[in-house]
């Protein structure tokens, strides 16, 4: 059985280690008048990438709560939210172990945040990932999420992007969901 429980002081350890996925696909973001509209391509060749989560203070640690997703007393998923800006709580990690996705786990995740998030006063949740990470996108999407904002720079100096040509660098994008 799946529950969401509430970590009140999760270790760092926990919530530090990187996602792997075999992503197979290129995120395509058009832009046009009436917004952003998001596509996926196959690549010639799947391969592993790895979404290490974002990094943020001891005191966004401590003051931030943390849901786990449950099953069957196993902790198959972790989800971080915080206080975002202009009313927005924001997720700052979401993972779900790769054998318990497609059962509800990110999405009971994710209501748990916002359930949060409300609770605090904000309007809705906004979430960051990178146009190199299509499986998030998607999700998202799947989720309610909307494309709202895409930064070419936020990531183009990360160790390893800075040598590539720019046309090539990771994009990062914002996603919104207004609360239900």
């Amino acid at each position: 059985m799946l529950y969401i429980k509430r970590l009140d002081n999760p270790s760092r350890e926990l919530l530090m280690g990187a996602d792997k996925s075999l992503v197979s696909e290129h995120v395509l973001v058009t832009i046009s008048r009436l917004g952003f509209r998001l596509s996926y391509q196959p690549k010639p060749k799947a391969e592993w990438e790895s979404f290490p989560p974002q990094e943020i203070t001891e005191e966004e640690r401590l003051r931030s709560p943390c849901f786990c997703a449950m099953a069957d007393d196993q902790m198959v998923g972790v989800a971080r939210v915080t206080a975002g800006s202009y009313l927005w709580g924001r997720i700052t990690d979401l993972r779900v172990d790769p054998a318990f996705r497609r059962i509800g786990a990110g999405k009971a995740l994710l209501d748990a945040c916002e359930a949060w998030a409300v609770e605090q006063g904000h309007v809705g949740l906004s979430v960051q990932t990178g146009d190199n990470n299509p499986i998030a996108c998607q999700f998202l999407e799947h989720c309610g999420f909307t494309l709202g904002g895409m930064d070419r720079m936020a990531m183009s100096q990360l160790p390893g992007e800075r040598d590539k040509p720019i046309a090539n660098r990771p994009c990062l994008l914002i996603f919104y969901r207004k609360a239900r």
